[in-house]
């Protein structure tokens, strides 16, 4: 499952699976915060979700998350999803001797194995969607831009310190030395 994380006016609420964060969304909307001034996003992506918070937390979560029937192991965290690949790829696959979905999910394990960081990384666009909609007004917001995609995360970090503690705190986490977010000569 994704990892998600929530802003209220620059304060991290929550970070973590969706459902935690929207549990801890929940809760504030129960205690008369407006809905629409809280904002989620995926960690990875850095995409702005928005979700329908009415009803009970579960109707939340339903509606939420995707509905783990038909085809594939529910129970395992299996789902079906469709795979494009030239002809060759699937000869080489056939000639394996397990399943195509075997022979997949064991060569994605062990490129996870060899480059851990690659699971969790946070490209610079992801951080930016987040920064700018949380903290697009902020000072120094357009040389901390200019510094994280200059990949100069020390001045990133410097120019984000009088930020809102939750922002700052979450950027700083994501731009740690040996964290998430990767220099762009690392990415080639």
């Amino acid at each position: 499952m994704q990892e998600h994380v929530a802003f209220l006016e620059g304060a991290r609420i929550a970070q973590g699976p969706l459902e935690e964060t929207l549990a801890e969304a929940k809760k504030r909307i129960d205690e008369h915060i407006n809905a629409a001034q809280i904002l989620i996003f995926e960690v990875k992506s850095g995409l702005q979700r928005d979700f329908d918070f009415r009803g009970s937390l579960e109707d939340v979560i339903d509606r939420a998350t995707p509905s783990t029937k038909g085809r594939g192991r529910p129970k395992l965290g299996v789902t079906s999803k469709e795979v494009t690949l030239l002809p060759r790829h699937w000869q080489w696959l056939a000639g394996q001797g397990r399943s195509p979905s075997v022979v997949l999910r064991a060569l994605v394990e062990q490129a996870m194995k060899d480059d851990p960081s690659a699971v969790s990384r946070v490209e610079p666009e992801a951080l930016w969607k987040v920064m700018s909609a949380v903290g697009g007004n902020l000072p120094s917001f357009e040389e901390a831009t200019r510094a994280l995609f200059g990949n100069d995360l020390l001045t990133f970090r410097k120019l984000i310190t009088d930020w809102p503690e939750g922002l700052s705190s979450y950027l700083m986490e994501q731009t740690e030395p040996g964290g998430r977010v990767q220099s762009q000569a690392q990415n080639c």
